[in-house]
């Protein structure tokens, strides 16, 4: 039968949790959440994002337990990841509090350790956690990998969505939710903390096209900057604020996980591929032409425009990596 979920993203902007090897906790924890968010709706379940912006963390915490609560759920999850002063820590763990929820625990941890190939310390109970005293019975938190270790971070960078998918599964599976892929409508809008009619829109990608980009607080251009973005990276947006301040006439906002960016700035429909063995990334579209730097294999590359160009009989694009931009050869590159 359909099952009722309620998902959200551990720490915020204000509250950022742990970070390590270029990744932050708020950020991956989002994305986590709202792609568990898409996969359980899928399958046939209502599934809804109690995710909070809030400064501190305990602020954080009271806003996802009352956000949760008002889903009404049959179980909760909340994504976070890992951190230690020891950088050789690695590997995913599920806490809980209550006796019910061990063999959940145990089951998404298994599951999760399996796709991304990294150590399971399997179920863990906690009874010093203000979310898992808040249910003791249906509550699970995910604690993906480890940030502080490089090769947790790297499985997380290239498997996270069979992972993620994975973890979907195994929640549903073993808590009497539907476990087929089906076309539903989305999951209810929560209430909104602005007044710029914000929407949900499907997960996904968008590259950043200005030299720098402001991510701020709130979807008008003199709200609070939190950060900023550098050209070419590229973000999951889940919401879009479709009447926020106007840049060059354009007053669509997308969330980014960890605040606002004008629309303005941002390309979609991006296209990103992995290399498939070391290649050689360079100036220009030709074997003759200059060799930046050669890149291993199962590197991430984003494309910058949707210029094809064939050249010593190869097809070539412009791709981006690193923070600089240059050509590569197709066949060297697998879509993703």
């Amino acid at each position: 039968m359909a099952r009722r979920y309620s998902v959200n993203a551990g720490h915020s902007a204000g509250s950022p949790g742990a970070s390590g090897n270029g990744l932050r906790e708020h950020v991956e924890a989002r994305w986590a959440t709202s792609r568990m968010v898409m996969q359980l709706g899928a399958m046939g379940n209502w599934a809804g994002n109690s995710t909070s912006d809030a400064a501190t963390q305990r602020a954080v915490l009271e806003q996802q337990v009352a956000r949760a609560r008002a889903h009404n759920p049959h179980i909760v999850i909340s994504n976070h990841f890992n951190a230690f002063s020891n950088a050789t820590a690695r590997g995913v763990e599920v806490l809980y509090r209550g006796a019910a929820m061990l063999p959940l625990a145990r089951a998404v941890s298994a599951a999760i350790a399996r796709e991304l190939g990294i150590p399971n310390r399997g179920a863990k109970q906690r009874t010093d956690l203000f979310f898992l005293n808040s249910f003791s019975n249906n509550g699970i938190l995910i604690e993906w990998c480890f940030l502080t270790n490089a090769a947790d971070v790297a499985a997380w960078n290239a498997r996270r969505v069979r992972a993620v998918d994975a973890a979907a599964r195994t929640i549903a599976a073993n808590t009497g939710g539907q476990t087929a892929s089906a076309a539903l409508p989305a999951s209810p809008v929560l209430p909104a903390s602005n007044p710029h009619q914000i929407a949900n829109i499907t997960a996904a990608r968008f590259r950043v096209t200005a030299a720098t980009l402001n991510v701020r607080s709130e979807p008008t251009t003199n709200s609070r900057i939190m950060g900023t973005l550098r050209q070419d990276t590229v973000l999951t947006a889940s919401r879009r604020a479709s009447n926020g301040s106007s840049v060059n006439g354009n007053r669509r906002w997308l969330w980014t996980g960890s605040g606002w960016v004008s629309e303005h700035w941002v390309a979609g429909n991006v296209q990103q591929f992995r290399t498939t063995a070391r290649a050689n990334f360079r100036v220009g579209a030709g074997t003759n032409q200059r060799i930046i730097r050669t890149l291993n294999a199962n590197v991430v590359v984003t494309a910058v425009s949707t210029t094809v160009r064939q050249a010593n009989g190869f097809t070539w694009r412009n791709v981006a990596v690193g923070g600089q931009r240059g050509w590569m050869a197709m066949s060297n590159l697998r879509l993703i």
